[in-house]
């Protein structure tokens, strides 16, 4: 691995912190397991939160994971 995730989200966070903001929260969703092992391996924490959408076009197919 080459680390450009780890050093973009460390920079970001600097930028944050700098501008005064408190905290940062992501949406992965579930089946990305592997986003979430990154984050979790850079500091990040499960919320116990529920995130709700709800698809408005009828062409298209969402599908809950």
């Amino acid at each position: 691995m080459k680390g450009y995730g780890r050093e973009f989200m460390k920079r970001a966070e600097k930028i944050l912190i700098d501008a005064g903001c408190p905290k940062v929260g992501l949406q992965i969703r579930t089946s990305k397991r592997k986003a979430i092992e990154f984050y979790k391996s850079i500091g990040f924490k499960i919320d116990h939160v529920v995130s709700m959408g709800k698809g408005l076009d009828p062409e298209e197919t969402y599908k809950l994971e």
